[in-house]
């Protein structure tokens, strides 16, 4: 299976785009907020059903519900092979590391002791960033994976080291889903990516954005955005309940979104740096390339690839077959 990987905003659907125009290809979405269906405009979900590819994992969830890491690499392997036995490439799309990380360390590989605990420390007295503090403090790889203001998945690592205090990089069994796959990691130099960032936002708020958020106010849905923090939709839930919002407002609104956004990407290269130091730590150097994007170089970094992911045999198997 071929994997491309990178930061939001970097452009990773051009590649997807341009290989589905060329080569027998399957996308399957690795990005966590497209996998629901009331999610489009502020998660940048493509017009994935009128692509010149098939797209799969897309408008999967029509319920407010968290879809683990374990049941997205149930659901990729069974995928990969469908899509392989149709004589097709599949090719994982998105953003999501910590989705990206379980098809090549499986979750359940980790050698886990779990008992049952009562939670000791009363999360509700201490600030997040003081949460964020202590988490780093006990699994420096997971707190840097995770925004300091995100309440949620701050307690809930917290509460999972309760359960088992091994931090992230203990005994990770490297397991990958098939033999033969190839990641491609995509970046821009930072100044270039986070013009686009910002500039996607204005896109994003122009396109809709605020509507799509305010048809779901008074939902589960509502509730749910303010539990995941889902980057924009929860800064637009009380953007939506200020009863002072104005031109003024707005551009704060969007600001906000803006910085975020650009902290996520962040997060993104900081987890791609600690996934391939756990890769060489099992000697794996060979499955991912890297490459840095401009607004010239895309076709040339497309013809690049091509041999790679033929030295790999993901392409020439297939067209034999074909």
């Amino acid at each position: 299976m071929l994997i491309i990987y990178g930061p939001t905003g970097v452009g990773k659907s051009f590649l997807s785009v341009a290989l589905a125009k060329r080569y027998p290809i399957e996308v399957i979405n690795m990005d966590v907020g497209q996998l629901y269906m009331p999610f489009s405009i502020g998660t940048a979900k493509p017009d994935w059903r009128n692509q010149p590819c098939t797209h799969h994992l897309f408008d999967v969830i029509s319920e407010p519900q968290d879809f683990s890491v374990v049941r997205y690499r149930a659901l990729v392997q069974n995928l990969v092979q469908e899509i392989y036995n149709r004589g097709n490439l599949p090719v994982l799309v998105g953003g999501s590391g910590f989705y990206l990380s379980s098809l090549l360390f499986p979750p359940e590989s980790r050698k886990n002791s779990p008992r049952d605990y009562q939670q000791s420390t009363n999360y509700d007295k201490q600030e997040t960033v003081v949460l964020w503090q202590q988490l780093q403090e006990k699994d420096y790889e997971r707190a840097q994976a995770i925004d300091k203001h995100d309440r949620y998945r701050i307690v809930r690592a917290l509460d999972l080291l309760q359960k088992d205090s091994k931090p992230s990089s203990y005994q990770l069994v490297y397991k990958p889903l098939f033999d033969e796959y190839q990641i491609v990691w995509l970046c821009r130099s930072r100044e270039q990516l986070y013009e686009r960032i910002n500039q996607r936002t204005y896109v994003m708020m122009n396109d809709g954005w605020i509507d799509e958020v305010r048809a779901i106010m008074g939902t589960r849905w509502e509730s749910f955005i303010k539990e995941k923090k889902l980057i924009g939709y929860d800064e637009i839930v009380a953007y939506l309940h200020d009863l002072h919002d104005n031109d003024d407002s707005r551009e704060d609104l969007i600001d906000v979104i803006q910085m975020r956004t650009r902290r996520y990407a962040k997060r993104q290269m900081t987890f791609w740096r600690m996934l391939k130091k756990k890769l060489a730590l099992h000697g794996i150097s060979d499955t991912y390339s890297e490459y840095m994007l401009d607004e010239n170089n895309q076709e040339s970094i497309l013809q690049t690839l091509v041999p790679i992911i033929n030295q790999k045999g993901l392409i020439n198997e297939l067209q034999a077959q074909r």
